[in-house]
């Protein structure tokens, strides 16, 4: 089996600044975004951001054990509304369990 390496270095980086008017919000800080995905063909795929490896389905053999990329794509967007729902709790002033 030929094995076919993909890597993506780098794909997300960008500084982000959000003028914001919040007075209660001092400063933002540009953030840098950094990951590192590979695959083998017809086998098996990881992406590794900071110390942290995981791996994704690619194959219909995985469909069952890994996350698919869509998948991936939901948890993070639902890590980001979670972040942000503690995030602005305390810029807001409100509780949550």
């Amino acid at each position: 089996m030929e094995h076919i390496r993909n890597d993506i270095h780098h794909v997300y980086e960008m500084a982000n600044s959000l003028p914001l008017n919040y007075s209660n919000i001092q400063q933002f800080h540009s953030m840098n975004y950094s990951i590192h995905a590979s695959s083998f063909a017809h086998d098996s795929a990881s992406i590794q951001i900071k110390e942290t490896a995981t791996q994704f389905g690619i194959t219909p053999e995985t469909t069952d054990t890994l996350p698919s990329p869509a998948e991936l794509f939901l948890g993070a967007f639902a890590s980001c509304v979670l972040k942000n729902v503690e995030r602005f709790s305390g810029f807001m002033k409100f509780s949550y369990t």
